[in-house]
């Protein structure tokens, strides 16, 4: 483990970061340390085929006691999320870079290929999903942060995957987001971190905005326009 302090964007860096694991980018936020947590560990790695419907627990709303000032952007592969999240960075502001492609971006450079890498999709869809509840439990709740996909993104995925949404649904009851910015799909491009093709991505794109609806959201929708024009209207909504 290795201490680190330094600026970053409007806000200061000042804690501490493990090393050795793949880590996603956090960029001008000010992290405390998570509280450590023990996951469950004794599920059947390989998964299982689940084919149900999506259902809300009829506590969810008890467990959306935390509200935070955090504004998540989301939407299918190929939505134009990335390049809005570097340029609200650019302006200063807070932000998460997504935690999937950032793990996926390590393991590429360690010479694996996406199939290698999602080959225990259960494994894999774990990862990304408790890898974004210890960051979201280090942020600090009152602080306007922009997060690329949140917790509740893995709703959709796990189900994509076909595996049971249980665990992304109970985590998504932890913090209630301030608003969520859903990004439309423009022409699909393949690049090294996708793995999807535009079907795949057209059934994300249902998956994550029932998601979200079903955890009582109110989804805005930004329209397909430049990335300037995107962040403005996503800034005139704060």
């Amino acid at each position: 483990m290795s201490n680190f302090c330094s600026d970053q964007g409007r806000t200061r860096v000042c804690g501490k970061a493990y090393v050795g694991t793949p880590q996603p980018e956090t960029r001008g936020l000010r992290l405390v340390e998570p509280t450590p947590r023990r996951e469950n560990v004794d599920q059947d790695k390989k998964g299982h085929l689940w084919t149900g419907t999506i259902q809300e627990p009829a506590s969810i709303q008890e467990h959306f006691m935390q509200p935070t000032n955090w504004h998540v952007i989301t939407g299918a592969p190929c939505s134009g999320k990335t390049a809005v999240i570097r340029e609200l960075e650019r302006l200063g502001y807070p932000v998460v870079n997504e935690v999937a492609r950032a793990y996926i971006d390590k393991r590429l450079q360690y010479g694996e290929t996406i199939a290698q890498i999602k080959a225990d999709i259960l494994s894999f869809e774990r990862y990304i999903l408790y890898k974004k509840f210890a960051i979201e439990q280090s942020l600090l709740k009152e602080e306007t942060v922009f997060l690329d996909r949140a917790i509740p993104d893995s709703i959709g995925y796990y189900i994509l995957e076909g595996l049971d949404p249980a665990d992304p649904i109970q985590r998504s009851g932890f913090w209630q987001y301030k608003q969520i910015f859903y990004f439309e799909r423009i022409p699909f491009e393949r690049d090294p971190v996708r793995s999807e093709d535009d079907e795949v991505a057209s059934k994300i794109e249902g998956l994550l905005k029932k998601s979200y609806r079903m955890l009582g959201y109110e989804i805005i929708i930004v329209p397909l326009v430049s990335v300037s024009a995107r962040v403005n209207f996503i800034l005139n909504h704060l």
